[in-house]
């Protein structure tokens, strides 16, 4: 939330069309919704009890009438280009337990597998001038990701805070 705050505040990010994927409760985008002038969030969750928390979380804050929540594996359901401002916080422990449950915190063998499936998605429906907010963890192949992201123009670091084993930060890509 601090960082997408962050970003909202400083005015990188555009305020049309907002995409939160695996919303959860719906409590971050919900809030950003009563907190600043939005036009339209969309909350994506793949677990059924999520979309209906998030839509209970929107509809509570009075929200409701400019977010839609979808139940679908990442941003594949959403059309191309439509997107301003993405922002996720991918399941990243890097393991893969084998129980229906796991979905929300298994990362894949390194911790990347979600999170490049969420990046890639956000790619696909970012307009020209998206930012994208996600979440890192050490505990993910934290050069790998870099890699990768460091090959677009505008990354920003933002927010690291120690969080018991690892250290979580904010990261700010700006899609040209």
């Amino acid at each position: 939330m601090k960082s997408v705050d962050h970003v909202i505040e400083l005015g990188t990010a555009r305020l049309g069309v907002l995409l939160e994927i695996g919303s959860g409760t719906g409590y971050v985008s919900a809030k950003l919704m009563f907190k600043y002038d939005i036009g339209y969030a969309i909350l994506i969750d793949i677990d059924p009890k999520a979309v209906y928390s998030s839509w209970k979380t929107v509809k509570m804050n009075e929200v409701d009438w400019k977010v839609d929540v979808i139940q679908c594996d990442g941003a594949s359901c959403i059309r191309r280009e439509v997107v301003d401002l993405v922002y996720f916080n991918p399941p990243y422990l890097p393991i893969c337990d084998d129980i229906p449950e796991a979905i929300a915190w298994n990362g894949g063998e390194n911790g990347l597998e979600v999170w490049s499936r969420f990046f890639r998605d956000s790619l696909s429906v970012c307009k020209k001038g998206c930012t994208i907010v996600f979440i890192m963890s050490t505990l993910q192949k934290v050069d790998e990701l870099l890699k990768y992201i460091l090959n677009y123009e505008y990354v920003e670091v933002l927010n690291c805070e120690h969080f018991f084993y690892e250290m979580i930060c904010g990261i700010v890509v700006k899609i040209f």
